[in-house]
């Protein structure tokens, strides 16, 4: 895979009011001691680029949010763990319990899709599919 890559986000709530959240960026990519990174921005309505750092392997994702939202979520099939996700309009503890992780890597891409469940203090809030793909870009013609 190249260093310079695509990222892929697609969210869904399963439901009757299923809808797909999707977003598409450019990154960097970096694999060491094995873990994916995956270093990407995004530009979020009215409040400014958030910064996002990706930590993939084939047991644990990790997302790293910076910025005006700021956020640790980790998702781990073997145990539950808690996110602060801070806004602009406050904080929001929420505990999250990955109910699956599919992941898949080629030289060329990894495709990784999560299933979990959020929740805040101790009450349902929902049930979500997220799924990560990381592209590699073709090498440029000199």
């Amino acid at each position: 895979m190249t260093k310079e890559v695509m990222v892929t986000i697609d969210g869904l709530q399963p439901g009757d009011d299923e809808s797909l959240v999707s977003v598409t960026v450019p990154g960097i990519w970096h694999y060491r001691d094995g873990i994916h990174y995956i270093r990407y921005e995004e530009e979020a309505e009215d409040v400014g680029i958030i910064k996002n750092l990706l930590k993939l392997t084939p047991q644990k994702i990790e997302i790293k949010k910076a910025g005006i939202q700021s956020a640790r979520m980790v998702f781990d099939t073997a145990e539950p763990t808690q996110a602060c996700y801070h806004t602009p309009y406050g904080d929001l503890l929420l505990q999250i319990k990955t109910t699956g992780l599919v992941f898949a890597e080629s030289p060329e891409e990894i495709l990784a899709t999560l299933y979990y469940t959020l929740s805040s203090d101790e009450s349902h809030i929902s049930d979500n599919q997220t799924t990560i793909r990381v592209r590699g870009l073709p090498v440029k013609q000199v």
